[in-house]
């Protein structure tokens, strides 16, 4: 076999290697795709004097207003069934760095403000989120917001938490499709070798290719389902 039959053979490799990989995220499993945004905003202007503000006869001494918006962004609708043992979503309240926040209201039919150790937390309980639909959740706190967190308790749920500050798992990575990439790529070495190797044992180079190709395939099939797997663990967390 000459070296340019080898490299078309790896080059059939690698393309129904990437189809296949291409394949499996466009019409495998499919993830759901959550966006917290959130913004906070003074009831009163600070030069405001002379004027108290009371919530239900309390006094509340520096009332600010929190827009939390939950948007499903993904292709599929988020079910009461993603809430990993049907616990609320916690959306967890800090305030500035040396003072406190105190939850004093929250103005939503479907989420209450909770107390989660020693943090204020708007808990959303678990319901279907269709694709596209969006939750506005208004809260009104004593004291300034700097952070938001939420509990990670939606199942093959990726969320992206955005504003002013955000903490959660939003940022971490996704070893899948990195980790399927560098098996096409180990892949098309072995698949290359194992022509090399077929094609010096006087085998004919169109089943040396054969060979080497289902050779290729099953070992990318081992790699994504192991990495599929992998990665679901570790995103259950």
């Amino acid at each position: 076999m000459s070296w340019d039959a080898g490299w078309v053979s790896v080059v059939i490799a690698v393309v129904f290697g990437v189809a296949a990989l291409a394949m499996t995220r466009r019409y495998g499993a499919r993830r759901g795709r959550l966006a917290i945004e959130w913004a906070v905003n003074p009831l009163v202007s600070s030069t405001t004097v002379d004027l108290d503000v009371s919530f239900q006869g309390t006094v509340v001494s520096d009332p600010h207003v929190l827009t939390v918006a939950i948007r499903n962004i993904g292709a599929i609708d988020i079910s009461s069934r993603a809430f990993d043992a049907e616990q609320p979503l916690a959306l967890g309240i800090d305030g500035l760095e040396g003072s406190t926040v105190r939850i004093v209201a929250v103005g939503s039919d479907n989420a209450h403000a909770a107390m989660v150790g020693a943090q204020p937390t708007v808990l959303l309980p678990p319901q279907l989120i269709k694709r596209g639909n969006r939750l506005t959740i208004t809260v009104v706190t004593d004291g300034m917001v700097a952070s938001l967190k939420y509990g990670d308790v939606l199942e093959n749920v990726d969320v992206e938490v955005a504003g002013a500050a955000s903490h959660g798992t939003a940022d971490r990575p996704r070893p899948g499709f990195r980790t399927a990439v560098m098996a096409i790529a180990l892949g098309a070495f072995i698949n290359f070798q194992l022509t090399l190797l077929l094609d010096a044992a006087l085998i004919d180079w169109t089943v040396a290719a054969t060979v080497s190709g289902a050779t290729f395939v099953g070992l990318l099939a081992v790699a994504i389902t192991y990495v599929t797997r992998t990665t679901t663990r570790r995103l259950r967390r």
